[in-house]
């Protein structure tokens, strides 16, 4: 069911207060690739687009879709088993419901943004070509469930940039751990890991553990002119294997942000020299 249909795409009225809609499914099922409005005219009234609903493209035969920035919510079932290549979701999604991605094969690589606080149960389940997975920075926990992802999975790399509730994947052979992360989950380990990449400037920060096979075999990466200090840092200094990479150079952070309204502007700057916003 859904309240209303503007070119071509079904929504349904999520409240008449704040004038919000959901994309919902309808007669047609959608196809080829999509682009989702960030507000629709429906009897000139302005409804905002803020949730991908359940089930609203489920098995449709799309290729693409843009999300806008107002979406805060992919329901569950959302897009299982579409044909999806590829998804960029944007900044302003909160929440990824349960299965929302199962079954879509064509997924290689998937980058879930810093204000994304729950992923649900078999979310990106049977997604047998998914090889890349990045987690976005943030200081913030996510919650994501145990079996988000499965064993049918092919992810290789993985990057995680914010503490999780809980993660389970045993395939990858590259692991990169975010400047951000404080708290350590063994289940980002994986006995064929080959590779592991720290982009944390001060290890003591975070007291990783590893499987055995890890630290004999595979090299870890840390960022240049901080080899010594991972030679010392607990839960680092087991690797047999320390290199420095030459990319990931030590930076500082930026003084905290001036934020001013003058003359009906909003003005912002940093004491940092060379800085921008």
């Amino acid at each position: 069911a859904y309240d209303f249909e503007i070119d071509g795409m079904y929504y349904n009225v999520l409240s008449i207060d704040t004038l919000t809609v959901e994309v919902t499914s309808g007669e047609n099922k959608y196809s080829g690739n999509i682009v989702v409005p960030s507000q629709i005219n429906f009897k000139d009234r302005i409804f905002k687009v803020i949730r991908i609903g359940d089930d609203a493209f489920w098995q449709c035969q799309i290729q693409s879709i843009s999300l806008p920035e107002s979406i805060k919510e992919i329901s569950s079932g959302a897009f299982w088993g579409c044909y999806l290549q590829g998804i960029t979701f944007p900044r302003s999604l909160e929440l990824i419901g349960e299965a929302a991605f199962s079954r879509c094969r064509q997924l290689q690589s998937i980058t879930i943004p810093s204000n994304v606080n729950y992923i649900g149960s078999r979310c990106f389940n049977e997604c047998s070509n998914l090889q890349i997975v990045k987690i976005n920075d943030s200081e913030t926990k996510c919650e994501i469930q145990m079996d988000s992802f499965d064993y049918r999975n092919s992810i290789k790399k993985l990057y995680i940039g914010r503490p999780l509730s809980s993660f389970w994947v045993d395939s990858h052979t590259e692991l990169t751990i975010g400047p951000l992360l404080k708290e350590w989950l063994y289940k980002f380990d994986s006995g064929k890991l080959e590779i592991v990449r720290s982009l944390i400037i001060d290890p003591s920060q975070l007291k990783p553990t590893f499987e055995t096979n890890t630290y004999l075999n595979a090299t870890l990466y840390v960022p240049k002119g901080t080899k010594a200090a991972y030679k010392q840092a607990e839960g680092w200094n087991k690797f047999f294997t320390i290199e420095e990479d030459e990319n990931a150079l030590i930076t500082e952070s930026c003084a905290t942000p001036i934020i001013e309204y003058q003359n009906g502007k909003l003005k912002i700057s940093s004491a940092t020299a060379g800085s921008s916003c």
